[in-house]
């Protein structure tokens, strides 16, 4: 006769100890992979697109005074210059100053599609949507130089991804947070307006 008396209480659970460590190591590996792959563009001593170009550009203006929108002229989104402005500061004006904004872009969009992957389909599902983020061209494109499809895409997959983690806990501070996200996404580039249906979706059948 086997024996069914239920395990004790505090012995640990394996499975929920060894998640957060499997997270990190991914994580850590993810974004080893990303730089690697956007470095060589990130230290690139010429323009690498015309984007990369103009807005290195505006960057330059914007450290001599200029004012976005006022001063500097920008086809993108209201937050967009002002957030090559901070890169830019933070890299200390540098040529690769601007870039900043890129690289970090590259870095985020690929951890919150990993982590959303978690949310959809498990471990493996997350491995393979974080290491297509990673290496695919169009991506490393995008974040590799000086272009509002990068931070905007990231800011928009932030939304989706807390969005789907509304639809597991859902909370006001989620709800705050993704409309901000997505929000901001918009700002930076109009285009991450499709990203508003699963989010949308989430908010009004999310239970």
């Amino acid at each position: 006769m086997t024996d069914a008396s239920p395990a004790p209480a505090d012995a640990p659970d394996r499975a929920a100890l060894a998640e957060p460590a499997t997270t990190r190591r991914d994580l850590l590996w993810l974004g080893a992979l990303t730089l690697a792959l956007r470095l060589p563009t990130f230290f690139a001593t010429k323009h690498l697109t015309f984007d990369d170009g103009v807005f290195g550009a505006s960057a330059v203006a914007m450290r001599n005074g200029g004012v976005p929108f006022r001063d500097v002229f920008s086809s993108q989104g209201p937050l967009f210059l002002p957030l090559v402005w901070i890169a830019d500061t933070l890299g200390l004006h540098t040529l690769d100053g601007p870039r900043l904004l890129g690289l970090a872009s590259g870095l985020a969009l690929v951890i919150v599609i990993y982590l959303a992957g978690r949310e959809l389909g498990g471990t493996t599902g997350a491995r393979i949507a974080g290491g297509l983020a990673a290496v695919t061209g169009s991506s490393i494109a995008v974040t590799g130089s000086i272009a509002a499809d990068g931070p905007a895409m990231a800011l928009a997959s932030t939304a989706v991804l807390i969005a789907l983690r509304y639809r597991r806990d859902p909370s006001t501070g989620r709800a705050v947070a993704m409309g901000v996200a997505l929000g901001a996404a918009i700002m930076v580039k109009a285009l991450v307006l499709p990203a508003a249906v699963p989010v949308g979706l989430i908010l009004l059948w999310g239970r």
